[in-house]
Order: structure tokens, then sequence, then C-alpha cells
């Protein structure tokens, strides 16, 4: 993880004055952003910034492979054990619809994007009336899709697993 952050998110335009009689640069690169995972674990989760070219805060959470959390930096609090529903309220954006659905047409938006998925998962009458609060993450995959195509339903991840497993082929398809 460390070299392809490295690699990718070096600034190489650093310039320090060397001469000011001569006004001499001598540039130099930079990268302050460095993990310490001492895993092997399940997942880290970075989050993404919502809009192209925009910077991040130093943000990660760090999931064992029981599920639960060893690591979480860059929020509030800080903790393990964390219960899901704790870190799900940290790293998710939540966003109300001002519209039902429908009235929306073919704008988009990561909480039209997000209530459609609600709708593929739950029903159609989730999403019927204006008002719906939409809370998501924003997945890094299908890398170089727009923002607004990478969001997903908190509610996928709030779901019995045996309910998850029997409609594995609806939740794949917009993850």
């Amino acid at each position: 993880l460390n070299i392809m952050v490295q690699d990718l998110f070096t600034n190489d335009q650093y310039h320090e004055l060397v001469d000011a009689t001569n006004l001499t640069y001598k540039v130099r690169s930079e990268n302050s952003i460095f993990f310490e995972v001492d895993g092997p674990y399940k997942a880290m989760v970075l989050p993404a910034a919502k809009e192209e070219g925009k910077r991040l805060k130093k943000r990660y959470a760090v999931f064992n492979f029981d599920g639960s959390l060893a690591e979480l930096k860059g929020f509030e609090i800080k903790r393990n054990d964390m219960p899901d529903s704790e870190l799900f309220d940290l790293i998710s954006e939540n966003r109300s619809m001002s519209r039902r659905l429908e009235d929306y047409g073919s704008q988009k938006s990561t909480s039209i994007s997000t209530a459609r998925r609600m709708a593929e998962f739950l029903g159609d009458q989730i999403v019927k009336d204006a008002g719906l609060s939409c809370r998501f993450v924003i997945s890094k995959q299908p890398e170089g899709a727009p923002v607004t195509e990478r969001a997903i339903p908190l509610a996928i991840f709030q779901v019995p697993l045996i309910l998850l497993l029997l409609l594995s082929d609806t939740v794949m398809s917009f993850v």
C-alpha cells in the first residue's frame, strides 16, 4: 500500500530557495502519507473524495477477518471493538431527497443512485415518498466511474447475512 501511495501520490513540485540573490531553487519530492499496517487483515477502508482532485484527510479503518474493527484513524473517536453502526456513522454520508425519486427523472447524484439501489434491494415502496433519507458510502470500484455510480446504500450492510446470500445476484449487480 505504501509503495502504491508513494508512486501515485508523491508531490514532485516542492521548491526550496537555495540562493536568494540569484533566485535559485532546488526542486524536491515529498509524500507524507504512510500506512503502518501490521496485518493480515480482511479489509482496509479509505474514504474517497466526493470530487476529483479534492484532498483527503488522513482517515482509515482496518477490519479483522472476524469482522471486528482492528484500527480506526483520523476520526473523532478512536477505539477498538467499535460496533458497525458507530463506524458507519463516521464514514457514511446522509442526504435527504426533497422530492420523490420518480420526480428526478434522469438526473444523477449520489442520493438518486442510493435511492434507486434501495428500491432494487428493498422494493419500490421504500422510495415512493418525498423526504427519503439516503445513507451511503462511496465504493472505490468500478475505478474511473463517476462518484454518483459508486454510491452504496448502508442498508445493504445492515441486513442479516443469510438474506444477503439469498439476494446476492441483486446485490452484486450494483456493488
